[in-house]
Order: structure tokens, then C-alpha cells, then sequence
């Protein structure tokens, strides 16, 4: 992923993090593909279509990222 690449390579970021709604199951898949691992839940952390979702963080360290070359 470049933003992982840019952060870690170029700005030498140790962590690189990101939240994403619960129900964006492409973009946690997506995310996970890429490296991201699971950290946290912030419960009803937002206000969508009239009803509370939870916010999921995740991250990546520079210590477990490996670029694809």
C-alpha cells in the first residue's frame, strides 16, 4: 500500500493507524490485507442513518510492516 510505504519510508513513521465503521466490511478486509491488525472497538462512536455505529482502530507498526516490492 503507498500511504504505508510514504509513511514508513518516506515521513519514518514508527505507526501508522486508522479507523473504520464497522459496517465497511470491504475496507476492514482491505485493510487487514494490507497489513493492519485490530487494536480497538470505540463503542456507538458514531451517528449514521439514524442509529449508532461502533468505530474499529487498527494499525500497523514499522517493526511488522514488510514492503512488497
Amino acid at each position: 500500500m503507498k500511504l504505508l510505504r510514504l509513511g514508513f519510508e518516506t515521513l519514518n513513521l514508527n505507526r501508522v493507524f486508522l479507523r473504520v465503521d464497522e459496517a465497511n466490511l470491504g475496507g476492514i478486509r482491505a485493510c487487514e490485507k494490507a497489513g493492519f491488525i485490530h487494536e480497538g472497538r470505540l463503542r456507538q462512536g458514531t451517528f449514521q442513518g439514524g442509529q449508532y455505529r461502533d468505530m474499529l482502530f487498527m494499525s500497523v507498526l514499522l517493526s511488522e510492516w514488510s514492503p512488497k516490492v
